[in-house]
């Protein structure tokens, strides 16, 4: 079956993009959804692909198929959210298992 791939663009409202984790500070970045009930994986799996091609980075707390190891070195202030996470939260009483895989 043949999928196109759509998405809208953003911006985030400050443009500054203070978030440590942001998906690209200060600059633009493309959503992609699909419908509530829809199966994503297919879909979401040829955007990763087309992404990783182009050094694309999914916004760490959505669905995407990509782990800590692997989402670290895409992110340049990785290693201080992980430090302030292990300050603020050190024995992961808000982690769970997907956070677990993405963040480590």
């Amino acid at each position: 079956m043949e999928r196109r791939l759509a998405g809208r663009g953003a911006r985030d409202a400050t443009g500054r993009g203070l978030a440590l984790l942001h998906p690209r500070p200060g600059l633009g970045y493309l959503a992609f959804h699909v419908g509530r009930g829809t199966d994503h994986r297919d879909y979401f799996g040829g955007v990763e692909r087309v992404l990783r091609e182009h050094e694309g980075r999914p916004h760490w707390g959505k669905l995407h198929s990509r782990t800590a190891a692997d989402l670290a070195p895409a992110y340049p202030h990785w290693d201080d959210f992980a430090r302030v996470r292990d300050r603020v939260d050190p024995d992961r009483v808000f982690g769970n298992d997907y956070l677990d895989r993405v963040l480590g």
